[in-house]
């Protein structure tokens, strides 16, 4: 898909996004949003679908494993995904009914019927922590499901003390 220039009141990532939704078009049940720098197991996507389905969930989360292995990594990585189940109780967002939705922007299996219910990805198109507003946003068209996994694994490196604070400032402001 080659990409339109950035329209106004969408952040850079959530606009890429919406014109891969565009572009899908109406056929598939479910859409696969994740990003560049995940690597998938090979039947990564067979089970978010058979999870969705099986759960009834109109969208299923995973937080990849992110990369530890530099200093700043391993010292900071491990807390940045403690803080983020403390802000984000994966059993309270995962519990059925209204409450807190929450979701890793890295892998999202989303139901294109939910998803166009809620106004699609322009209901987020601003947010600052985009992938947790889209939790919320789809938990009120349904129950979503939220875990940590070791089958879909970021391969970005974050070698210095700087490059691990970006991506938590990325993250979580």
């Amino acid at each position: 898909v080659t990409g339109a220039p950035l329209a106004a009141g969408w952040t850079g990532k959530l606009w890429a996004v919406s014109q891969g939704i565009a572009a899908a078009g109406d056929a598939p049940d479910y859409l696969l949003l994740t990003d560049a720098d995940i690597a998938h197991a090979p039947d990564s996507v067979r089970s978010l679908v058979t999870r969705a389905v099986a759960d009834d969930r109109v969208l299923v989360s995973l937080m990849a494993r992110l990369r530890c292995e530099s200093l700043a990594e391993r010292a900071l990585i491990p807390a940045f995904v403690w803080f983020f189940q403390m802000l984000y109780p994966f059993a309270t967002v995962n519990r059925r009914g209204r409450g807190l939705g929450a979701a890793a922007g890295g892998v999202m299996l989303v139901q294109r019927r939910a998803l166009a219910a809620a106004g699609g990805i322009a209901a987020v198109r601003s947010a600052l922590i985009d992938d947790c507003a889209f939790g919320a946003l789809m938990k009120q068209q349904g129950a979503v499901w939220l875990g940590l996994t070791d089958r879909a694994v970021s391969i970005r490196r974050y070698d210095t003390w700087a490059s691990v604070a970006a991506m938590i400032s990325r993250s979580a402001y």
